[in-house]
């Protein structure tokens, strides 16, 4: 019989994070069955991500190159069928190894969320400890094409990127207390969610759902937006349960122009795929 739940985490340089996550988190899903696959997407310390997956009810998936986050989360999942298991797992919970859960009980308030809701794909309450803000639902309501035009623009020019980001940073922290998203919005169904915890049901799977993201990194919440849109999936937001992220440990607040290039890569590929060639009554947000 599968585990209840199925996690992926997906590793580039910073496989010591990994371990403190699996070691100081996990723990409080040893009530319930699961199981989790590590997907070294790059390491400096391989031997101890081997060390994490030695026992049973882990896997280490080694693609051999950097796959991008969806790229290798996708890669995890099909290197866990490929383990000799026929099915995935009830839930599969994709989540970054820089969060902390809120309290020992979140995986029966989890399993609450889901019977209840009867979602596709859930996110929770994620609080943000730079900002004290609640980033879920992260994108509430389809992005319009100009807006999704105007990122693709300015992310041709790193400076100017660089330059928009701490403009955004500063007014951000200057509306701090004044804004919806210091307290969580209500439960109920959103356009995406964030990408730092990702909880896929059966449901997903089986409307053909899949993290076959064909750009490298960024813009992964509008690739999923669109796809539960497009098959028609149940996207839900709970405050119900909670985690605190430890917004860009991993990847920093501004880019690098190599980061700043993906990002443009990620946009256009997504106005293409998404919104290139639709009217504007198309692309209004629902």
């Amino acid at each position: 019989m599968n585990p209840t739940i199925l996690f992926i985490m997906v590793c580039y340089h910073n496989e010591h994070e990994v371990a403190a996550f699996v070691r100081e988190q996990l723990g409080i899903f040893q009530r319930q069955s699961f199981e989790y696959v590590i997907v070294d997407n790059g390491s400096t310390r391989p031997e101890l991500l081997e060390a994490l997956t030695a026992g049973s009810g882990a896997f280490l998936c080694k693609p051999g190159m950097n796959l991008g986050y969806f790229g290798g989360a996708w890669a995890g999942i099909q290197y866990y069928l490929e383990m000799g298991h026929t099915s995935l797992p009830e839930i599969v919970i994709l989540c970054n190894t820089d969060i902390s859960f809120d309290g020992v009980d979140f995986p029966e308030r989890l399993q609450h969320s889901i019977q209840a809701m009867k979602p596709d794909i859930l996110g929770p309450c994620i609080i943000s400890s730079r900002r004290g803000v609640h980033q879920n639902p992260y994108i509430p309501r389809r992005i319009p094409a100009r807006k999704l035009r105007f990122f693709q623009e300015v992310t041709r020019n790193f400076l100017l990127y660089n330059a928009f980001l701490l403009c955004y940073y500063l007014v951000s922290l200057m509306r701090r207390g004044c804004t919806a998203r210091m307290s969580p919005l209500e439960a109920g169904t959103y356009y995406s969610l964030h990408g730092s915890f990702l909880i896929f049901t059966s449901g997903f799977f089986q409307k053909k759902g899949h993290l076959d993201y064909g750009s490298l990194l960024y813009g992964e919440e509008i690739f999923l937006g669109e796809m539960a849109r497009l098959q028609s999936m149940k996207v839900c937001y709970t405050p119900g349960i909670r985690i605190y992220h430890r917004e860009h440990a991993t990847t920093g607040l501004f880019k690098n122009r190599g980061q700043v290039k993906k990002l443009h890569e990620s946009y256009t590929y997504l106005f293409r795929r998404f919104y290139a060639g639709t009217s504007p009554e198309q692309t209004k947000t629902k």
